[in-house]
């Protein structure tokens, strides 16, 4: 996965775990072949989230050596379970090896939808430095591609136990080969026959303070880095009649909503820049009704008198980060150090004087493919912004990982995507997924891109989501339940 994408290992760990499979092992060694393979696979690929419990002051360190294999061992269950109901398929033959890449295909579905979801490094998004082979997902989703990559990793271990040389391993490597070729061929066509097209009359200033978490609330330094927020956005020299200063997740604290003076200050900012400016900024709104005091995930457009225009509540909330499942029964706080954030009610398309619509994503809900766009009157958005704070994570492949789900998104949609991280990595995305612009991990600084042209037409994933996948997973299963019934094989 990202920032490697070494794909050729990943294929070749699917490989070995097919042939792991076989009639001796008894259906609970079936479990734990599926179990340990993800036990491997998502202890590597997500020990960073344990970095979040290493900030300091965060009282709850002592917990990270069980952040670094709780979350793992607990998404293992999946590939144990993929593993035990294999047990009842016939892998040994062409159908049989197909149906098993669509029945584990059909468990990362599952894996990114129940219990809230999380689809994180789904195995398609090893294609992310290779963009030929990611533009397949603008038809069938980051799911689709998931389940060809498992179809070519799982091929290549069908090769090897029925030898190189045998009739039924030339065809299925042909079958492979072809299948790679062709969505690569697609993907090219693709991005040679869209060039990125851009509207001059607006700019977007992506915004990255890099602030360390453990200064981001830590009282001494509030003034500090809302300061350090407004200095970076008063570069001037901008040409297009509207300009947009974009600024991270909670950039904007409840201090500063509730200050006249720091409300000036952003107005100042805005109107030295000239023409119509406004300020896209995450914040952390806090609201009282009595005694009850209720926190959200916030996404606001500011314009140059400090008016709210726009309102987005972060909706896709992270467990055990943003809110605690069973709350009641667990005798911890979030790692937020609050009571718990407040949901919204799901995506939003928001419209704010002259700019193009736009559907706004915070931090994690970017990784939820088909669940990222809101419709209002009809109208679909013309460019998604994704506000984040990946601080929690240090130097790793954490940011990495997460700016590479959301160029995911961008092409599914071909939607244009402009995301500003505290501390990550800042881009700005084409309806392709070619990064225009960006600044590095823990660079402070901004970057100033026209707004992106949408594509001209919709995606076939925009438009039929994941019944394009699902279609496929229901062929692979019906091949195979066809091929048991009939009295001579035709697919071995």
């Amino acid at each position: 996965m990202a920032p490697l994408f070494l794909w050729p290992i990943l294929l070749l760990s699917l490989a070995v775990f097919f042939t792991c499979f076989n009639d001796t092992l008894k259906r609970r060694e079936y479990f734990m072949v599926g179990y340990l393979y993800g036990l491997g696979y998502f202890t590597a690929g997500l020990y960073w989230i344990g970095n979040a419990l290493l900030v300091d002051g965060n009282p709850y360190y002592w917990a990270y050596p069980l952040a670094l294999l709780a979350l793992p061992a607990f998404l293992s269950l999946f590939y144990g379970v993929f593993g035990y109901i294999l047990s009842y398929i016939t892998i040994q033959k062409v159908a049989g090896f197909l149906a098993s890449a669509a029945l584990l295909a059909l468990t990362e579905w599952i894996r990114g939808h129940i219990f809230t979801g999380f689809p994180w490094n789904l195995f398609g998004y090893t294609w992310g430095g290779t963009l030929e082979i990611a533009q397949s997902v603008s038809v069938f989703g980051i799911y689709g591609l998931t389940l060809i990559t498992i179809i070519i990793g799982f091929g290549l271990g069908f090769i090897y136990l029925h030898g190189y040389k045998s009739k039924t391993s030339l065809i299925t490597s042909a079958s492979l080969i072809s299948m790679l070729g062709v969505t690569f061929i697609y993907g090219h066509i693709r991005m040679a026959d869209n060039v990125t097209q851009y509207d001059e009359r607006t700019t977007i200033r992506l915004v990255q303070p890099s602030i360390p978490q453990a200064e981001k609330w830590d009282p001494a330094y509030l003034e500090r880095n809302f300061t350090k927020h407004l200095n970076i956005s008063k570069a001037s020299d901008v040409k297009s009649d509207n300009i947009i200063l974009l600024w991270p997740e909670t950039s904007i604290n409840p201090a500063i909503l509730n200050s006249p003076q720091a409300g000036q200050m952003i107005s100042n900012t805005l109107k030295s820049l000239g023409k119509n400016s406004y300020l896209f900024s995450g914040a952390l709104i806090r609201e009282k009704d009595g005694d009850n005091v209720t926190h959200y995930n916030a996404f606001l457009a500011i314009d140059k008198n400090n008016q709210i225009r726009a309102r987005y509540n972060k909706s896709h909330l992270v467990p055990f980060g943003e809110y605690l499942p069973f709350e009641n029964y667990l005798p911890i706080k979030p790692i937020v150090n609050l009571s718990g954030f407040q949901s919204g009610s799901g995506p939003k398309t928001l419209f704010t004087g002259d700019i193009p619509s736009f559907s706004p994503l915070i931090c994690y809900e970017a990784i939820f493919p088909g669940d990222i766009i809101g419709t209002s009157q009809n109208r679909k958005p013309e460019w998604i912004i994704n506000v984040t704070n990946d601080a929690w994570y240090g130097v790793s492949s954490g940011p990495y990982q997460h700016l590479t789900q959301t160029i995911y998104r961008a092409i599914e949609e071909g939607l244009p995507l402009y995301r500003a991280a505290s501390t990550g990595v800042s881009a700005a995305i084409d309806p392709i997924g070619r990064t225009i612009s960006n600044l590095k991990l823990n660079k402070t600084g901004y970057t100033d891109v026209y707004l992106i042209k949408p594509l001209g037409e919709v995606t076939p994933y925009s438009k039929f989501g994941d019944i394009i996948f699902m279609s496929m997973i229901a062929v692979l299963f019906f091949t195979y339940i066809l091929s048991s019934k009939l009295p001579y094989n035709i697919y071995e």
